[in-house]
């Protein structure tokens, strides 16, 4: 309004309008003072945003976040890694990394059908997302593997956590009466500075308990 009223030109300024329905409606302003003869006239222009704006939102949502499922996917999900594992040597707060593995993801599309695959995905997506503490972050990598990113969270409540999804999901399985198990195999790492010279160290070593985890449920079962 300053602009305007000294005459100085406003070139695509972003306002939030309301319109005569008493809808808000984002959009673009720009204004300009021109001479006609002795009269000097002010030219308003306005563009509607909304539907850019809107399109924006949806980009951006689809590049942090997995389609399918709403968790945090894997670019998104790494780079938040690399950002705890800073606060956790800044801070000197502890870190826990757990590598899960969705089991019979593949034996289940193969059997039942992908409907019954994409079930499994979905439910264990949503177990995840309920159980984890508020500022956890839930990944889906890709696939039947998902990461999980505990913020301050020592050894044992990291344990008590990864048991309650399993125990979780080991009811729904037994509620939803599939011809197939709903389970995951899960590996635990402490984040450790002298331990792990980065990120992949860090994944690594959760991945590798997460395999003998499934290793030690194939020989079990």
């Amino acid at each position: 309004m300053d602009k305007i009223r000294t005459g100085d030109v406003l070139e695509d300024h972003e306002v939030i309008l309301i319109d005569a329905k008493s809808a808000i409606v984002e959009a673009l302003a720009s204004s300009n003072l021109v001479s006609l003869g002795a009269l000097r006239a002010l030219v308003l222009g306005v563009t509607n945003i909304g539907e850019l704006k809107r399109a924006q939102q949806t980009l951006e949502y689809y590049a942090t976040f997995d389609e399918m499922t709403g968790l945090v996917n894997r670019r998104s999900g790494l780079m938040m890694l690399d950002k705890a594992v800073e606060r956790a040597k800044r801070d000197a707060t502890p870190l826990a990394v757990c590598y899960a593995d969705l089991d019979g993801l593949k034996k289940a599309n193969d059997n039942y059908g992908h409907k019954e695959g994409d079930w499994m995905i979905r439910t264990v997506s949503t177990v995840l997302t309920d159980s984890v503490r508020k500022g956890d972050v839930a990944i889906r990598l890709g696939g039947d593997e998902f990461m999980l990113v505990l913020h301050g969270c020592p050894e044992p409540d990291a344990r008590m956590l990864v048991g309650r999804i399993e125990k979780r999901l080991e009811e729904i399985s037994v509620a939803a009466g599939k011809p197939f198990v709903l389970a995951m195999s899960c590996g635990l790492a402490l984040y450790d500075r002298k331990q792990h010279a980065d990120v992949a160290a860090l994944i690594a070593e959760a991945d590798g308990k997460m395999y003998e985890a499934k290793r030690a449920r194939k020989s079990a079962s």
